[in-house]
């Protein structure tokens, strides 16, 4: 793909996810979807969720440091969580911040101590994907940086099976033509193989059987789960955008209308459908009122001139192609 549609899928993927995030905020308040589409059009400002404060501050630690360590970066979402508790964050960022301070210890060593030794398998670490994937060109490396950006926070194997899925879910929509063919079903085949957990297998595997079904959102969310954790929240994320590959708002509606938990569900199908879109079918009258708007583009932009490629179109192959290199 050339530099300036690298640049437009960029801008895309990260404005899809803090727009997905903060219409995800506001239809916590209730109603229907021309409730949601009256306050997206009225509110003074459109404000995002701890979800996109994570993104930030991923795209912060590689821009200035070039990879992720995992102790800058947990210094670095500690530090924002303390400025800005109100966001929404929830009790793990308190709870591994407080071991790290009072012991010593290292953020991931913290992390696996959750939960009785578990690890913690919510979706809090999803949001900080996207960073990555604009950052590093070479799968493996990408696969790498993304297990340990997740065991910063995320433990359990099932949030980290979840984050690489979404890694190359999104790696994938930024490189397939938006301007051909687009097939759902080769989509959701191709990220199979990234599963390694039977959790997350067997979930994909329902979402394929509901895309061959023609489910309405409401069964795909009864089926696939609307909660907070990644085997809850990821597969419905990938149904709304595999239904609506083309729509960027009816993407993130059905993510944020059918319940659960709203904001991280719609920061996730938002990203997918504005890594494949771009920038341009976002709504501007959104994109203009969403806070923290210069930082975004800033971030954004800086991503994907470390990142670009070096071939000059984007890849025209069938879905699958990128991924099974």
């Amino acid at each position: 793909m050339s530099a300036g549609t690298l640049h437009a899928c960029a801008l895309g993927a990260m404005y899809g996810c803090a727009l997905g995030d903060a219409l995800g905020e506001l239809a916590f308040r209730g109603g229907d979807r021309t409730d949601l589409l009256r306050h997206a059009e009225t509110e003074p400002v459109l404000r995002h969720t701890e979800n996109t404060l994570t993104m930030i501050a991923v795209a912060e630690t590689l821009i200035e440091f070039g990879d992720v360590e995992p102790q800058i970066l947990g210094n670095r979402l500690q530090d924002y969580y303390r400025q800005e508790r109100w966001r929404g964050y929830g009790g793990i960022m308190r709870e591994i911040g407080s071991m790290v301070a009072s012991e010593g210890i290292g953020y991931i060593d913290a992390a696996a101590r959750m939960y009785e030794g578990s690890g913690s398998l919510g979706n809090g670490a999803g949001c900080r994907v996207l960073p990555l994937v604009l950052h590093f060109t070479d799968t493996a490396a990408l696969e790498r940086a993304t297990v340990t950006a997740t065991r910063v926070t995320h433990a359990h194997p099932i949030a980290i099976d979840g984050a690489r899925i979404l890694a190359a879910a999104e790696q994938l929509a930024l490189e397939i033509n938006p301007q051909r063919p687009f097939a759902p079903e080769a989509f959701a085949a191709a990220l199979v193989p990234w599963a390694q957990t039977r959790e997350m297998v067997g979930r994909l595997e329902s979402l394929l059987a509901l895309l061959k079904e023609g489910a309405t959102t409401g069964r795909a969310a009864q089926v696939l789960g609307l909660g907070n954790t990644m085997l809850d929240s990821l597969p419905y994320a990938l149904y709304c955008f595999l239904i609506h590959p083309h729509e960027f708002i009816e993407c993130v509606l059905a993510a944020v209308l059918q319940g659960g938990d709203r904001d991280t569900i719609g920061a996730l199908a938002g990203t997918l459908s504005g890594a494949f879109l771009g920038v341009t079918a976002i709504p501007a009258s959104w994109r203009a009122r969403l806070e923290n708007t210069q930082r975004i583009e800033s971030l954004a932009l800086e991503l994907a001139a470390r990142g670009a490629p070096e071939s000059e179109e984007r890849n025209a192959g069938a879905p699958g192609t990128l991924l099974s290199e």
